[in-house]
């Protein structure tokens, strides 16, 4: 065989006297009526036994009754009531706290409830949050599937056969549904234009290679392209890992931009990464210039995170040389803006992240110093660094058989000047 290649429905909140917004990094307190429980009873519920607010945080929202409006917590920033039901004093109805959704973070700082009713009277949530076991669960599996998918110098391998080749095919049909076939009649146009575009989109170039594949298969020498059906292994995994996010649906539509589909392929790379190291992050979705991903380093310490996907870190491409790195970084630096009107504000700590396509090692490092340059020639005391990231590909031969190999590989430059309290970790 001739192996040819190198080697988000959002959570809807309910706003008393305002309209539904999406979550900012830095939201302003507001006053919420929970979603009333409806069918069958929450496995965990919480009793209001006082006529007094039954929960009280260190700041951020209140939350009202679905059913009368009593109030049942106040001051209560994200993520700090995560998962049960409050049954009201008022009425007795139950009311859902919000659930997050299965990849939400859950702070180090936790009680954990068991299934089961609890009578309460006034919980301070000053100093830890309360969630259910469900959510402890469905947080650590995020966390071990992130760090299965990204353990530096060791790939993820998949024998290469016909099977293989169509399941992709079908998992990405199944994953998008209608907006795959925007994506494939907008492409199918674009090869019949007597001007086609430059580009086509990249997701349509590996799927058609997966089919190409298949048929290849089946005849006595085939010739397979073993760097892109590595790099569609890797976008279907995240594409299927993060599809459990409630940002899903919106990041789902987006796809449909070539210039978005990268975009949201580095940012699903970048929170895969962030977890798998101990660092918290959650998709952003905000109305205005916010960042994409919000960093949680503790229950009332958030960070913004932007993402940058430069067209010519995607490509085909050739060595990425000295001046070329400084460029793309500082365009990045400057699109995403540092000031305060910018998308990593100085009231907050900030990360940048530029990620490429099958960088190599010395690529990275070659962007990495142009980060450390970018950093010191303009200091910024509110930001941790820049990362640089790469979807990586190296299909092998591996005892007769081709091995489609996939992995994520990081290089991050800190930020010498920043004096804040929030770490990144490793």
């Amino acid at each position: 065989m001739w192996l040819r290649g190198s080697g988000l429905a959002t959570v809807r909140r309910r706003h008393v006297g305002s309209t539904i917004a999406s979550p900012q990094i830095n939201p302003s307190p507001s006053t919420i009526r929970l979603d009333p429980a409806v069918g069958e009873q929450p496995a965990t519920i919480v009793r209001q036994l006082a006529n007094a607010p039954l929960f009280a945080g260190p700041g951020g929202d209140t939350y009202l009754c679905g059913r009368c409006g009593f109030v049942l917590a106040t001051s209560i920033p994200p993520r700090a009531l995560v998962g049960f039901a409050i049954r009201c004093f008022r009425c007795e109805n139950l009311s859902l706290v919000p659930a997050g959704g299965p990849l939400a973070p859950v702070a180090q700082q936790s009680v954990v409830l068991q299934p089961g009713e609890y009578m309460i009277t006034t919980v301070d949530v000053k100093t830890a949050a309360l969630v259910t076991q469900e959510a402890v669960t469905a947080w650590q599996q995020h966390v071990a599937w992130s760090r299965a998918l990204f353990t530096p110098q060791q790939a993820s391998s998949q024998t290469l056969d016909r099977a293989f080749c169509f399941g992709l095919e079908r998992r990405v049909e199944a994953l998008l549904g209608e907006v795959w076939d925007k994506i494939r009649e907008a492409d199918a146009r674009g090869l019949r234009s007597p001007t086609p575009p430059p580009r086509r989109h990249r997701l349509a170039v590996l799927v058609e290679a997966a089919a190409t594949a298949r048929a290849q298969l089946l005849t006595p020498t085939p010739t397979i392209d073993g760097d892109l059906l590595s790099e569609l292994d890797i976008v279907v995994r995240e594409m299927e890992h993060w599809s459990a996010d409630p940002s899903w649906p919106l990041v789902r539509q987006a796809l449909v931009s070539p210039h978005e589909y990268a975009h949201a392929l580095m940012t699903m790379a970048l929170a895969t990464v962030l977890v798998a190291e101990g660092n918290p992050a959650a998709f952003h979705l905000a109305l205005g210039r916010a960042a994409d991903l919000r960093l949680e380093f503790s229950r009332v310490s958030f960070g913004a995170c932007e993402v940058k996907a430069p067209q010519a870190l995607q490509g085909p491409r050739s060595v990425v040389a000295q001046v070329e790195a400084a460029k793309i970084v500082r365009k990045a630096w400057r699109s995403a803006g540092t000031g305060p009107m910018g998308q990593l504000k100085p009231e907050r700590s900030g990360l940048l992240a530029v990620g490429g396509l099958d960088l190599s090692s010395r690529d990275l490092d070659v962007l990495e110093a142009a980060a450390k340059q970018m950093l010191d020639d303009n200091p910024r005391s509110h930001l941790l660094g820049i990362v640089v990231l790469t979807l990586g590909r190296a299909p092998q031969m591996v005892r007769g058989q081709v091995s489609i190999s996939s992995y994520i590989a990081t290089r991050i430059a800190r930020n010498a000047h920043y004096n804040g309290r929030d770490t990144l970790k490793p």
